[in-house]
């Protein structure tokens, strides 16, 4: 059998190099030449179901009427609000309620949601409709809680100094009598200074943290956050 090489030293190689080519598969149907040729429907990638219906009527009166009031309104399909209307009241809920499955089985209100929508499908109006009762209830919240907040750290900010300057005269204490004193002293102070409390700011809402700082804000929010996005960035790092 003559091969490319041959035939180009014979001169006979074809200038086309797919002209004596055959199918792999001879039942394959040859290529068409049209300048339009009919594609077939491209495969779906994974299980393809039909989504029912979100159930709009299961929820109360109130939340009812603001899902389909917003989606009315934005002109966005009501899963979104609905879904997002579930996720604001399962942040309200937690540290507050709990699901008693059985004796000595509780589980917390903790919920996953995700809404994947085409762009234009205001995702972003819908997640501000949401979130605003939460934003304006954290700045009532934190503008209540600001002159508690100042005092605590004042009062923090005084019994350190308070305490160094203890330490300073115990250190500098030459009589045995004067020393003992001091140190009770200054042993006082850090126990009054390890007393005092001083609240942090009210914070729910989170858009992208760390697992390290998700941890700290946790303690400090009480076991209480949500991680909330309206680009789905809500990732732990």
């Amino acid at each position: 059998m003559k091969d490319d090489n041959d035939r180009l030293l014979e001169g006979t190689l074809p200038q086309d190099p797919f002209a004596d080519a055959e199918p792999l598969n001879p039942d394959t149907p040859e290529a068409t030449t049209d300048e339009n040729p009919a594609w077939p429907d491209p495969l779906p990638i994974g299980p393809v179901a039909n989504v029912p219906a979100f159930p709009v009527d299961t929820l109360p009166p109130w939340l009812r009427n603001w899902v389909t009031a917003l989606a009315t309104a934005l002109q966005c399909p009501v899963d979104l609000p609905a879904m997002l209307g579930l996720a604001v009241l399962a942040l309200c809920g937690a540290k507050r309620y709990q699901v008693h499955v059985a004796q000595g089985w509780d589980e917390p209100l903790n919920l996953y949601v995700a809404v994947a929508l085409k762009p234009g499908e205001s995702k972003s109006p819908a997640f501000a409709a949401a979130i605003r009762p939460v934003s304006r209830f954290v700045a009532e919240e934190r503008k209540r809680t600001d002159p508690e907040i100042r005092a605590a750290m004042a009062r923090a900010d005084v019994a350190a100094k308070r305490t160094d300057h203890l330490k300073t005269r115990a250190a500098k204490a030459s009589a045995p009598e004067e020393y003992a004193k001091s140190l009770a002293l200054v042993e006082e102070a850090v126990l009054e200074q390890g007393a005092i409390e001083v609240p942090v700011p009210l914070r729910l809402v989170l858009d992208d943290v760390t697992a390290e700082s998700l941890e700290a804000v946790l303690r400090q929010q009480g076991g209480r956050i949500a991680l909330m996005s309206d680009s789905g960035a809500p990732t732990l790092r």
